[in-house]
């Protein structure tokens, strides 16, 4: 099913990484925020223009709306109501693997607002879809995301990333195994990166 020029891996949490996917724990525990997930883009449209003609058949992002789940971006912080819930709460609060994404360290800024379609401004709300999951990249100053293309249907799920095998970085190994570089993640650079984000 993989075509020439299909993107295996998009986003801060690959830059160009070769990783083995878990396919089969999505079937037999529920998903979780902060899960890193490798999706197809079947049905997906950004810009006008079908998401695979833009940048592939697949992408890497990382999970952070549930299903019923309320999201907003304030201050460059993504909040969640879960379903059921009645308060806002920034993410990191509910799932501390995004703590590192806050950091301000290694190339992580947050989440920030003013892009896309969806959360992009001040007080605009979304609420997930039954069997949809909002998806954003790690690096969200550069990511074309569920900000642009809305949730991604369950039946797009491949997987979760799980092992980097290459290249020998720090990265290599389990997927969020490490923390952030501890260096300031700085500003962005022409080619839409930080500097820092190579140390990873």
């Amino acid at each position: 099913r993989y075509r020439t020029g299909d993107t295996l891996a998009d986003g801060f949490v690959s830059m160009g990484d070769h990783l083995f996917v878990e396919r089969w724990s999505i079937y037999l525990a529920p998903l979780k925020r902060g899960d890193v997930m490798v999706f197809t883009t079947d049905g997906l449209t950004a810009q006008g223009r079908k998401l695979s003609e833009l940048s592939g058949f697949f992408y890497i992002k990382r999970l952070v709306g549930l299903p019923g789940d309320t999201l907003r971006i304030v201050n460059n912080v993504l909040e969640v109501k879960p379903a059921g819930e009645d308060q806002f709460r920034p993410i990191y609060e509910i799932a501390p693997i995004f703590e590192k994404l806050y950091s301000g360290k290694g190339g992580y800024q947050g989440h920030l607002s003013g892009m896309g379609d969806l959360i992009a401004s001040p007080g605009q709300e979304y609420v997930v879809p039954k069997d949809h999951y909002f998806m954003m990249g790690d690096n969200s100053r550069f990511s074309l995301d569920s900000r642009f293309f809305g949730a991604v249907p369950r039946k797009n799920l491949v997987g979760k990333a799980w092992v980097a095998f290459w290249p020998f970085t720090r990265r290599w190994g389990l997927i969020d195994r490490v923390g952030p570089v501890d260096a300031p993640t700085g500003k962005p650079v022409k080619d839409m990166t930080f500097p820092v984000m190579y140390r990873q």
